[in-house]
Parts: structure tokens; sequence; C-alpha cells
């Protein structure tokens, strides 16, 4: 609610009436809206490749949040308080992530900064199997908590790259929905090595798929070249 206050009281929307909902349904216009942006997001190929890459990157993402309080209770005996004041701190440092990678994105590129954080993610999560203490945790928590601001960050912000400016609204409404379709895959392949091995340690580190397959995909996205494709569309 306080963070909001700025949007409500400053942010001017550009508006324009739209006369195609008063011909026909809302219903109608909205899938005739959504099939347009589907015919949009096939035109732009580097856009797709990134949506590609994202989904399994941050499948990796999601499924660390969620599985870490089961790393910290079972494998290192952390009480409920102790992880949730481990939570409040890797809040505050996904914070500081956010800005500090927007600095890293504005002297270098936005592209640069994710591989960074994918680095430090995939680095994270293949030494999960080596720690054996509570402060272990505290200072991979940290690590992992400065990243995860700062590659959702720098996702959204390359996305709005590749984002035609007349569309802004309808591609970031597809980015979102498309984004719920994260943390499926991740939390199966979770569960299915740690019944398998019988170790949450194990089921934690596998996870290093996700984000070794998003990054390789990640990789092969040219962003000069997406840039231009929306600029060429919007």
């Amino acid at each position: 609610g306080l963070f909001s206050i700025p949007i409500f009281c400053w942010l001017k929307e550009r508006t324009r009436r739209d006369e195609t909902c008063e011909r026909i349904s809302y219903l109608k216009a909205g899938f005739r809206r959504l099939e347009l942006t589907f015919r949009k997001v096939n035109q732009l190929g580097e856009l797709v490749k990134f949506l590609i890459a994202f989904l399994i990157y941050n499948d990796g993402i999601q499924t660390v949040i969620v599985m870490a309080t089961v790393f910290g209770a079972t494998e290192l005996g952390m009480s409920q308080g102790e992880l949730i004041r481990c939570f409040i701190a890797i809040h505050i440092a996904a914070f500081v992530g956010a800005l500090g990678f927007g600095v890293m994105a504005d002297r270098w590129t936005i592209k640069s900064s994710i591989h960074s954080g994918l680095f430090v993610w995939t680095t994270a999560v293949f030494y999960v199997l080596f720690i054996h203490e509570i402060w272990e945790f505290w200072v991979l928590a940290i690590a992992v908590g400065f990243v995860l601001g700062g590659v959702q960050a720098s996702s959204r912000a390359l996305f709005a790259r590749f984002t035609p400016a007349t569309s802004s609204a309808e591609f970031f409404g597809f980015f979102a929905t498309s984004g719920k379709f994260a943390s499926i895959l991740g939390p199966a392949l979770f569960a299915f090595i740690t019944d398998l091995t019988g170790m949450v340690r194990a089921g934690v580190a596998s996870v290093v798929v996700f984000f070794i397959v998003g990054w390789v995909l990640f990789y092969y996205v040219d962003e000069e070249k997406g840039i231009i494709e929306a600029r060429s569309i919007g």
C-alpha cells in the first residue's frame, strides 16, 4: 500500500478510447487481442528465445525459493524463527541486488548482468552439496538473495527492450502469465531426486539443471537484434 502511493499520485496514464469494444463484446475483443499478441510474439525471434530461456532458469529460481526452507529445517535443523529471519535478510539483499544489477546493466549490458547472476545461482545450488553449518546457509542465502532481485529485475528490463513500444501492456501481461508456468518441473524434479536418493540436499542440487540449460539457451539471445526487432514492429 505504501509503495503504491506514488503511482496513484504522480503516474500519468496515457489512455485512448477503444472503439472496437463498443461494436463487439469485450470477451470477443479480448480473444482477438490475445490472438494478435501471439502473432506479434511469433515475429520477434529473440524475444521467443529469451522467453524460453527465462521460463527454464526462472523455474530453478522459484524452486530454490520454495525448497530452501525444507533444506534448512531437515538438513541443518534450523528453527522456524531462524528461517523467518533468514528470509527477511534474503529480501533485503534482493532489494540491494536489484539496485546493484541496475548499475551493472547501465555500465555494461543487461545481458551481461543476467549472465553474472546465473553464474552465482549455478554455483550456489551446486554448493548446497557441501553445506553442513547454519552460518554457511546464511552466507549462501544472502548471496542468493542478492542475485534473486538482480536476475529477476534484469530479466524484466531485457523483456521491456524486446517489447514493441505500442504493445507494452499486452506483452507484459503475456510475460506475467507465462511466468506462472514456472515452478512446475522444478519441484517435481526435486521431489523425484529426494525420494530416489533419500537426501534433500541432492534434491536441491538437482535444480542446477534448470540454471545450466536456461543459461545455455540465454547465451544465444542477441540483445541488439531483439531491440531492433521490437522497434521494427513498434
